[in-house]
């Protein structure tokens, strides 16, 4: 439920990868005994513990992890329209276009390019 790390300019570090869906964190969330995760992969947990450290809970409560969202956030990534050069035999996933777009920036910034800048979509 996260961000493929394909997307990004150079590989993610682990402390910003869900030990869920092993992507880059999407809306970052704590749970109670400090782990993140994906809001989307929280929501998908079934059972009452974290399923890093296993610690039970009664109820599971997150709360947004602000921090995590601000390194995310500055992680630098390519324009989905100008994916990594694939292997040779592999179909690309990420270039719904033909093109490339040459376009690298920050995560939090890709929305505004996305609907307003690039000549691919």
């Amino acid at each position: 439920m996260g961000f493929p790390s394909e997307l990004f300019h150079s590989k993610p570090a682990e402390n910003v990868v869900c030990h869920v869906c092993l992507d880059v964190f999407e809306n970052p969330q704590n749970l109670q005994c400090g782990h993140t995760f994906c809001h989307g992969c929280i929501a998908k947990l079934e059972g009452t513990s974290c399923p890093f450290c296993k610690f039970p809970y009664a109820t599971v409560t997150t709360s947004p992890n602000g921090l995590m969202r601000g390194l995310v956030g500055n992680l630098l990534i390519r324009c989905k329209n100008n994916a990594p050069p694939q292997k040779h035999g592999e179909t690309p996933t990420l270039r719904p276009h033909s093109g490339n777009c040459p376009w690298v920036g920050k995560l939090s910034e890709w929305p505004n390019h996305h609907k307003a800048d690039c000549s691919l979509e």
